[in-house]
This record gives structure tokens, C-alpha cells and sequence, in this order.
């Protein structure tokens, strides 16, 4: 099973903390997993040397291109081996245990599995997220990946792929859904801690604005529907892998 994340200067506490988790993971479901970290042109050195036996591939995208997390999700996928993959921001984690029952949950080709959300203090989120889920990669290949047109500007990047899963489904013009996806609410938790997002400096912060995003997912969504949609070209950047461990 693939382990996707991505990131932008990540902090080096919430890097801890991942690896912390996976070297509690007992070795032999640890073999299972094939971690791929995809550094988004991060400017600061990444401190990742892991003192216990892991399938890590670290990447580097080497152009700096704002918001590109359509991008780097997409190598990810492309890094990962043929079988199922778990996708997630940095800022979200989960316990050992939970990845083991990530692993041995029951998971079908032509179906997609959300996780529920907690905080750091075991409650709530209140709201579940489209953009880090489980899926085969198959599927994900089959329904074009993210489209990249989204990347350099804030918002929208994963709905054309994904939908907002917290929305009715109903008239939403996903590639996913419309590729017949199955979307499946699990009861596998997902911690997510803030104040480890990416995006935070004043660059990205003054960004956030989702207007061009929104408006050329529309026009997208309506290609989509009147099946004349077509990806373009996906990793339109320069990239390197960076470090590799094996078991």
C-alpha cells in the first residue's frame, strides 16, 4: 500500500511526529507500505533520517510554483506502485494502529474511502474532507488524475477530480463519479492538527483568493458533463528524487 504526502516548508515537529507513528508500526505491516513524500520546492533543508527500517522515497519538485498541490499530488501517484493509495496533507496523521487497520480494511477496485476526521484533543472535526482518501491507482489513472490548470492559483484543485464529498453528490460533475467511483464514508480516524498546514507564509495567505479557480472549474465541470473534457499535460515541472530506503 502507497502513502502519499504532500508539502510546502513543513515544520519539523509535524515531520517527527510522522515518522515517530511509523516506526511503531510493527515491521512486518511496515513492509506492506510504500511512503512517498513529495517536497513541493520547500526552502528550507528537510531533516527526514529515519533510524529504523522503512520503504521511504523522498521527492523534490525543483520549480516553485504557488498552490501547486495538483502537481505534487500527481507524482505522488505516478511514484506509486500499482495497488492502493493513501493520499494526505502533512498536517494530517494517524496512530499506528490506525494503519494497520487502514491496511487490513476491506477495499475494492471502483470505489474511493474517506477517512473521519478528529482533532488533536479525540473530537470532533465536524467535517470530513474530500482530498485525502484511499484509492486504487488504476481508478485514479482511469479518471485523468488532477488537472494542473488549477495549480499557481488558490482553491478548487481537487473537486474536478474528487467532488466535496460533504456536499450532496447529486449534479456535481466529478471525474471520479463520473468514472462510476463508488464514494465510501469509513470509520478510519484521521487527526488533523492546523497549526502544521502548508500555505501559512504571507505569500500564500495573501493568495487565497478562489475566484479564477472557481470559475474555470465551472467551465470544466461543464466539459465534463458534455464528455469534451480533457486533462492536459500532468507533471509540468522539474523534479528529482531526493533519497530512497528499503527494507
Amino acid at each position: 500500500m502507497n502513502i502519499v504526502y504532500n508539502f510546502y516548508n513543513p515544520s519539523q515537529e509535524i515531520l517527527d511526529i510522522h515518522l515517530s507513528i511509523w516506526s511503531k508500526i510493527p515491521i512486518e505491516y511496515r513492509r506492506m507500505l510504500n511512503i512517498i513524500l513529495i517536497d513541493d520546492c520547500s526552502n528550507i533543508p528537510l531533516l527526514i533520517n529515519p533510524n529504523f527500517a522503512v520503504n521511504l522515497t523522498i521527492a523534490k519538485i525543483e520549480d516553485d510554483i504557488l498552490w501547486n498541490t495538483s502537481g505534487s499530488r500527481n507524482l505522488g501517484i505516478m511514484l506509486a506502485n500499482n495497488d492502493w493509495i493513501f493520499c494526505s496533507d502533512i498536517d494530517h496523521y494517524m496512530d499506528a494502529n490506525d494503519y494497520i487497520k487502514m491496511i487490513n480494511y476491506k477495499k475494492s477496485i471502483h470505489n474511493i474511502y474517506f477517512f473521519k476526521r478528529i482533532l488533536p484533543n479525540g473530537q470532533s472535526r465536524n467535517k470530513n474532507v474530500g482530498n485525502i482518501f484511499i484509492a486504487h491507482r488504476e481508478d485514479l489513472l482511469d479518471s485523468s488524475l488532477y488537472d494542473e490548470d488549477f495549480a499557481g492559483r488558490y482553491g478548487w484543485d481537487e473537486t474536478l477530480l474528487i467532488g466535496k464529498i460533504r456536499e450532496p453528490l447529486k449534479g456535481q460533475q466529478a471525474l471520479l463519479l463520473k468514472n462510476n467511483i463508488t464514494y465510501n464514508q469509513t470509520d478510519l480516524i484521521i487527526v488533523e492538527n492546523s497549526k502544521f498546514a502548508s500555505g501559512s507564509s504571507d505569500t500564500y495567505l495573501s493568495s487565497r483568493n478562489s475566484n479564477h479557480n472557481l470559475k474555470m472549474l465551472e467551465i470544466k465541470q461543464k466539459e465534463v458533463q458534455n464528455n469534451t473534457y480533457k486533462n492536459g499535460q500532468i507533471l509540468r515541472f522539474r523534479w528529482k528524487i531526493d533519497r530512497r530506503y528499503k527494507i
